[in-house]
């Protein structure tokens, strides 16, 4: 009877407090499997995003790139694993924001299979001025809209408006992601206005706004783009309202949205046209209804909220 073959396999971490790399599994598998189905079962590809690349390494030598979008290339021709042909020690390589296309024609060229240096030559390769510049833009285009597939799964709403912004030609300013913990954004420069996309965990949040010359951390400084619609309504005569389960639950209830795809573009059109101050009065009070979430208890959520709609809707009147 066949024994089966076995080696040692570790991988890359991938979050904090994932020791992976510290802890080499034992991995046992029937003598005769090909490289390319042992990668297709044993590859840690979905722990990810679909199109984060893994490098496979074998004793040393870079093996394949694997990912969820496109599978397993091989960098080597396949053959079947016995006890006189197989490895020693499987080695997966996680490099989160790398095209996966780029990294096989590296590696297929002849790179040595070091993740950091990799990914630096990568940042490099794709940070030049001139010609580069076209292909970096394009590569953003493509990488967004990857992004905003994952966000029409849990806010379809959400995901339009992000398309509608780059339809009309708004610059992106960052893209990244997936990454540790499933984190990824997506930027997008609208005029004097930032508009963020985020999700982590599996959890897509709700689009956020913050002005360009913004001095503090992303996530400190922008706030949820409904308020800025608000303001926009009030200002314009539009109906438009927020009310406690459209937009103080969390997670979020799948309607949330209703509201960005109608009036998302009008309203960052309405802030760049200098109506800044009406918006700052609405967030004043949001934060308000931040501070005060600390201070209250459970039971008193419910009059905390009719109170800050009810300012916020003050706040938004035009004077």
């Amino acid at each position: 009877m066949w024994r089966n073959v076995v080696f040692t396999a570790t991988r890359d971490g991938v979050a904090a407090g994932d020791h992976a790399s510290e802890n080499p599994i034992q991995m046992s598998i029937a003598p005769g499997t090909t490289l390319s189905e042992l990668l297709e079962r044993r590859s840690p590809v979905g722990m990810m995003g679909p199109e984060v690349p893994w490098m496979a390494v074998a004793d040393g030598r870079a093996v394949a790139v694997c990912t969820g979008e496109f599978g397993v290339w091989l960098l080597v021709d396949d053959y079947r694993l016995t006890r006189r042909r197989h490895m020693d020690l499987l080695d997966f390589k996680y490099l989160p924001g790398v095209d996966p296309r780029w990294l096989y024609d590296q590696l297929a060229a002849g790179a040595a299979p070091e993740r950091n240096e990799l990914q630096s030559e990568y940042r490099e390769a794709h940070s030049a001025t001139g010609n580069s510049e076209l292909s970096l833009r394009a590569e953003r285009r493509a990488h967004a809209g990857r992004r905003i597939e994952y966000l029409a799964d849990q806010r379809p709403d959400t995901a339009r408006f992000a398309d509608q912004l780059l339809e009309d030609g708004n610059p992106i300013v960052e893209v990244m992601g997936p990454v540790q913990m499933g984190v990824w954004h997506l930027v997008i420069q609208c005029g004097h206005w930032q508009v963020a996309f985020h999700g982590e965990r599996g959890i897509a949040e709700r689009a956020r706004i913050k002005k360009s010359d913004a001095t503090r951390p992303t996530w400190h400084d922008d706030v949820d783009l409904s308020l800025a619609i608000l303001a926009w309504a009030r200002a314009t005569g539009n109906p438009y309202r927020l009310d406690l389960f459209d937009r103080f639950d969390y997670p979020a209830r799948p309607h949330a949205d209703l509201g960005l795809v109608e009036y998302g573009r009008q309203t960052v059109a309405w802030l760049n046209q200098g109506n800044e101050e009406v918006f700052a009065r609405v967030v004043a009070v949001w934060r308000d209804y931040i501070h005060a979430c600390g201070q209250s208890g459970r039971d008193a959520r419910a009059a905390l909220v009719e109170e800050t709609l009810r300012r916020m809707e003050d706040a938004a009147t035009p004077r």
